[in-house]
């Protein structure tokens, strides 16, 4: 059995999510777009201040527990109310069995704040947001490649 539910996190006035290297911890900021159809979509794949290798890694604390607590309001919650009503109606004179779930049946979602610098790595023609003082070379976030950082224009 598969449950798939739907989730949109803010984005700031540009279209751009924050996120976080699991490695440097460093924040930058990518615009997920919807491929055409029939393209291949581009992964974020490399932190572009370390080169971190990873896949679905880069949410950040808030973000991550946003999705956990809607996960668990939609699908896990559910399922076990479900289940303690399945056990609760199983009862005989012999045996009550009685329960109860807790769980956050909302979660807030997270504020996307305004910030950063875009810069585009040319070898695969994506724009992302980095910090504004940073002033070493960086690596492309989907192909890894290192690319020379001179400062801005």
């Amino acid at each position: 059995m598969e449950t798939k539910i739907t989730l949109s996190l803010p984005t700031d006035s540009d279209g751009f999510i924050t996120q976080e290297c699991p490695k440097c911890r460093r924040k930058f900021k990518v615009r997920y777009i919807k491929p055409e159809k029939g393209e291949v979509p581009k992964l974020l794949s490399y932190c572009p201040y370390c080169g971190f290798n990873g896949n679905n890694c880069f949410w950040t604390r808030e973000q991550t527990e946003y999705i956990q607590k809607i996960a668990m309001s939609k699908i896990v919650g559910p399922m076990l109310d479900k289940f303690g009503r399945r056990l609760e109606d199983t009862s005989n004179g012999f045996i009550k069995i009685d329960t109860s779930t807790k769980y956050q049946k909302y979660a807030i979602v997270p504020r996307e704040r305004e910030g950063l610098k875009k810069f585009n790595f040319k070898c695969c023609n994506e724009t992302i947001k980095i910090l504004e003082n940073w002033d070493s070379n960086l690596y492309c976030i989907i192909c890894g490649k290192e690319v020379e950082f001179n400062g801005w224009e």
